[in-house]
C-alpha cells in the first residue's frame, strides 16, 4: 500500500508514529494550563497539527542524516531496510517541517518566533554530529520549544515559561540514554539519565513550591512516577544490552505523556490529565508495531 508514492508502512515507521502522542501531549498540556481549560479550537488545532508535523518531520530528517550509521548498526530501520528510499524520506521531511511551520505561524507573532526557533533546533540536531553535550541540549530544546507552542497563547512571562523546564530535563535524560541503544558500551549514560530524571522531579517540586502548579496531588503523582522511572532504569542497569536500552528509551518517550498529565494534575485540571492518559493507550498499542525511538 502507498500514499502518493510513499510506501505506507515505511512512512508510518520513519515518522515514529507512537511518539507523536507525546509531542501532542506537550502542546495540549501547556495550552490547557494557561487557558485554564478554556478551548478555542481555531487556535488549538493548528498548534497540535504543527507539533505533530514538526515531530514527524524531525524524525524523518534524523533517519535521513543517520543513513550511513543505521546501515551498519540498525539495518532494520526504514531507510536501510528499503521500506522507504532515502530520497523519498528527504522530500517527506521537507514537506512535514514546512507544513509544521506554516500551521504554527497561523497563531501569530509569538507562535511564528517559536516555530522558527524550533525549526532551527530540529535541523541543527539532525544535521550536526550527535555525540557531544550540545546535541543533548538541542533535543531537549526542541521539546521545550514544542511545549512553549502550547503555552504561547499567553505572553511567556516568568509565571508561564518555567512550566517547560521539567520537559527539558526529562528529554535530556532520554536523549542521553538513547546514545547507547545500538552499542550498550557506556553505563555512564544510564546514570546521567537517572540524574536528569531527578532534576525533572526537582523542577516539578520547585513549580509546586512557587505556586506555578499548586495542587498537592502533584506530589503524590510525582512520587509514583519517579519510583517507576528509577525502577525501570535499575532493571536496565542489570541487563545493559541494546534491546533492553531500546525498550527503556521507548518507554520513557511514551512516559512523556504521563509527565504532561502530571503537569495538568498540578494545575488542577484532572479531566485534561485523564484525556492524556487515555491517549497513552493507542500510543502503547502502536509501539508494538512501530518503534517510538
Amino acid at each position: 500500500m502507498a500514499v502518493r508514492g510513499f510506501p505506507l508502512r515505511g512512512v508510518l515507521g520513519i515518522v515514529r508514529l507512537p511518539g507523536v502522542f507525546s509531542a501532542l501531549a506537550n502542546v495540549l498540556a501547556g495550552y490547557l494550563i494557561v487557558t485554564r481549560g478554556a478551548i478555542q479550537w481555531s487556535l488549538l488545532l493548528p498548534l497540535l497539527g504543527a507539533s505533530a508535523l514538526f515531530y514527524c518531520g524531525g524524525m524523518v530528517l534524523n533517519d535521513y542524516f543517520d543513513y550511513g550509521e543505521d546501515l551498519r548498526l540498525s539495518p532494520s530501520r526504514p531507510i536501510p531496510s528499503g521500506a522507504i528510499s532515502r530520497r523519498a524520506a528527504g522530500a517527506l521531511a521537507v514537506v512535514l517541517l514546512t507544513g509544521g511551520f506554516a500551521l504554527a505561524a497561523l497563531g501569530g507573532a509569538r507562535q511564528l518566533l517559536i516555530a522558527g526557533l524550533l525549526l532551527i533546533f530540529i535541523i541543527a540536531y539532525d544535521a550536526l554530529p550527535r555525540r557531544g553535550a550540545a546535541s543533548v541540549m538541542l533535543m531537549a530544546g526542541c521539546r521545550s520549544l514544542n511545549c512553549l507552542l502550547g503555552l504561547s497563547t499567553v505572553p511567556l512571562t516568568a509565571q508561564v515559561w518555567p512550566l517547560a523546564v521539567p520537559v527539558f530535563f526529562y528529554i535530556a535524560g532520554v536523549t542521553l540514554l538513547s546514545r547507547d541503544e545500538t552499542r550498550a558500551e557506556d553505563k555512564t549514560l544510564l546514570y546521567l539519565c537517572g540524574a536528569c530524571m531527578m532534576l525533572t522531579a526537582a523542577s516539578l517540586l520547585a513549580l509546586f513550591l512557587t505556586s506555578h502548579l499548586p495542587r498537592p496531588w502533584l506530589l503524590f503523582g510525582l512520587a509514583l512516577g519517579l519510583a517507576a522511572v528509577l525502577q525501570r532504569l535499575k532493571s536496565t542497569l542489570r541487563n545493559y544490552r541494546p534491546a533492553e536500552i531500546r525498550r527503556t528509551v521507548g518507554a520513557l518517550l511514551l512516559g512523556m505523556v504521563a509527565l504532561d498529565a502530571l503537569l495538568l494534575v498540578g494545575a488542577g485540571l484532572w479531566w485534561g490529565a485523564l484525556i492524556l492518559l487515555f491517549a497513552w493507550w493507542p500510543a502503547q498499542a502502536l509501539a508494538r508495531h512501530f518503534s517510538p525511538s
